[in-house]
């Protein structure tokens, strides 16, 4: 919000003038980064997180401390297996994929 301005009264209403911008969620124009789950390497993941001694790691922890060490194994060999890929901008919808676009193309 820019410029704002308390004017004159007008009766007994006080009127505020403002400049408000507002960003158009549909405009996509940078990549965005995601993950390539096509790529994975799941035997490496399953190696990894079933080579941890979970026992050893959540002795005397409480839920909370087993759940945050669970977590952070998770997402380190998600970090080292998973790669990323870069998505071009489009102005569709999330749910809106190539698949139903060609049918939508097909049934007209």
């Amino acid at each position: 919000m820019n410029g704002l301005e308390v004017m004159d009264k007008i009766g007994d209403h006080q009127m505020i003038d403002f400049t408000f911008e507002i960003h158009d969620p549909n405009t996509r124009t940078q990549q965005k980064q995601v993950l390539d789950y096509k790529q994975t390497n799941f035997e490496l993941i399953r190696e990894e997180l079933g080579s941890i001694d979970y026992e050893v790691l959540t002795t005397n922890k409480n839920a909370e401390e087993c759940y945050m060490i669970l977590k952070e194994k998770i997402a380190t060999a998600t970090e080292h297996y998973i790669p990323t890929k870069r998505m071009k901008p489009t102005n569709n919808p999330p749910w809106f994929f190539k698949k139903l676009n060609a049918s939508s193309i097909s049934e007209n």
